[in-house]
């Protein structure tokens, strides 16, 4: 028989594991949902390289890139920012510094300019799609 605290144990384990598919398929559905948007230029900010540990079962090391940069839409300047995450730090800052040499776009929401979606490997060139 299971007690209650190993029954909140498991209630939080798959609230948990909810969660960490929720946000992957959301993921996946803006990556969708944003072939349809305009793109538009963006403007390298500043980016960087970091460590980090995991814990638990996949544990390790990884080495995160992250980018911020900005991209205009009637006048108005937006903030964005892109991260990803990496095996190894030459991936990384390989990554990094594709992203600063450029070029860089992203794609906006018409409804809504500020919710953008970047995919630096989907949308390289310069073509209105």
């Amino acid at each position: 028989m299971l007690t209650k605290g190993w029954l909140f144990a498991l209630f939080v384990l798959f609230l948990g594991v909810g969660l960490l598919r929720s946000e992957a398929v959301s993921q996946w559905h803006r990556r969708r949902v944003s072939l349809s948007w305009p793109k538009v230029k963006a403007t390298f900010g500043s980016g960087s390289v970091s460590q980090e540990l995991l814990t638990g079962e996949f544990g390790g090391v990884v080495f995160i890139t992250e980018v911020f940069y900005s991209y205009s839409v009637r006048g108005t300047t937006f903030s964005g920012q892109y991260s990803e995450q990496f095996q190894t730090r030459d991936e990384a800052e390989h990554m990094l510094r594709s992203l600063k040499q450029g070029p860089l776009f992203a794609r906006y929401n018409p409804g809504a300019p500020g919710d953008y979606f970047m995919d630096p490997y989907r949308d390289v060139s310069d073509h209105r799609s």
